[in-house]
């Protein structure tokens, strides 16, 4: 079929999404910076309004992005050899956009005070630290990219907030054709997000991690959609005592892979629908051709099937090309 294009003035097309959400906002530039050291770059990716030019090669140390209205531009075949923080001070770093190049050693870590930033066609690997998008931030998003941890858990861990013992929430995540691996347990643990949005992305496809998605701490209007999750999706009580974990979730083609049934959603404060996402399992037990268990949600065509336990469909196309 022929594909949908993407709406004019969006990064993605995110299809038929059925709650009221925003893109980041691009940034606006003032000024060109061509780079080609490692101290040209932290100091570029400070200054407000720089559209930033890398030039290819290798560049070892860590990069923080304070400035606002930064434009970040990485051909395919320039890597930074350390991690990468966007905010984390008591001034607002905004309207930032990372798009291509490679990331290695990491991590990649959002900070406080962040809003607007869109990274896309982005290659990172990250050794034994967590990913770790503390926030809070409004309007991120992660499109065409590739994310892996080994050496610790979460290629993306959101972290929650207790003031008061009560959760701040994040607003607009956006993950679009992104393939998360975790060499380690876990993949990524989403949490306290308000309008999260999956399209197109992949979560622990190569089973190397144990967990493929956790959404938990009130995340509210959730859309997952046209996308592979190997080994557990939990959207359960965590340790940290949710009263809900997913309120208005609308879950399509969603296709399970793992060694158990169900969505782990019998949590009666959770609401939304599962439609036409199959469960493929090993599970001796399971009622093979009949609907997989999404209680308490509702839905149809959840149908399970017989897994080998090993092959999954070709996830090569998902996420950075390189």
């Amino acid at each position: 079929p022929t594909p949908t294009p993407t709406p004019t003035g969006q990064p993605y097309n995110l299809g038929n999404v059925p709650f009221n959400y925003s893109w980041p906002e691009p940034p606006v530039t003032t000024q060109t910076v061509d780079v080609d050291t490692i101290s040209e770059l932290q100091s570029a990716v400070r200054t407000n309004g720089a559209r930033v030019v890398v030039a290819p090669g290798t560049y070892t140390g860590n990069i923080s992005v304070t400035g606002s209205n930064v434009d970040i531009v990485m051909p395919r075949n320039a890597t930074i050899q350390g991690g990468i923080t966007f905010g984390g001070s008591s001034t607002l770093t905004q309207n930032i956009r990372w798009t291509g190049g490679n990331m290695t050693t990491g991590p990649i870590n959002i900070g406080s005070n962040v809003n607007d930033l869109l990274i896309n066609d982005f290659n990172g690997s990250t050794n034994g630290t967590t990913n770790n998008w503390t926030g809070p931030f409004n309007k991120v998003a992660l499109i065409n990219s590739t994310l892996e941890i080994a050496g610790a858990d979460w290629a993306i861990y959101t972290q929650p907030e207790f003031p008061a013992g009560t959760w701040l929430p994040k607003y607009d995540l956006i993950l679009a054709n992104v393939r998360l691996n975790s060499r380690g347990v876990q993949t990524a643990r989403i949490q306290a997000i308000h309008r999260l949005i999956i399209v197109d992305s992949a979560f622990n496809p190569d089973g190397t991690g144990t967990n493929g998605l956790r959404i938990h701490g009130h995340s509210r209007d959730v859309y997952v959609a046209n996308s592979i999750i190997r080994n557990m999706f939990q959207m359960n009580f965590t340790s940290h005592a949710d009263l809900v974990n997913v309120e208005n979730g609308t879950f399509r083609n969603v296709a399970r892979y793992e060694a158990t049934q169900g969505f782990s959603l019998n949590v009666s404060s959770n609401t939304g629908t599962v439609n036409n996402s199959p469960l493929y399992t090993t599970a001796v037990s399971a009622n093979i051709g009949g609907e997989a268990i999404i209680a308490p949600f509702t839905g149809s065509n959840n149908i399970q099937y017989r897994w080998d336990g090993i092959t999954v469909p070709s996830t090569s196309h998902i996420g950075a090309q390189r």
